[in-house]
């Protein structure tokens, strides 16, 4: 029983040891970029920021149904344009 337990908790040890060992990936928007910000209407307004060298960035603005596809380049740098809607007036 002694050997039991001592082999699980080895196991159980080794594997919170592996599972925090794992690379977790930073995707930064430059800093002008906040919350709550207002953008230019029926434009292409650029986005730019940092992540890991050659990593696949998905953009999805609440906005539209479509998915802005990004890699960055091998500094880690990426940016890319999004189209803005035309205002639309909501009458309630």
């Amino acid at each position: 029983m002694k050997d039991f337990l001592i082999k699980y908790l080895g196991v159980t040890l080794l594997w919170f040891c592996f599972a925090g060992c794992r690379s977790k990936t930073t995707i930064t928007l430059h800093c002008i970029f906040s919350d709550n910000m207002v953008l230019q209407q029926n434009a292409n307004v650029k986005f730019w920021g940092t992540t890991l060298p050659g990593k696949h960035i998905k953009i999805n603005a609440t906005w539209t149904e479509k998915t802005y596809l990004v890699k960055a380049d091998k500094n880690g740098n990426w940016n890319t344009e999004i189209t803005t809607p035309k205002y639309a007036a909501r009458i309630i």
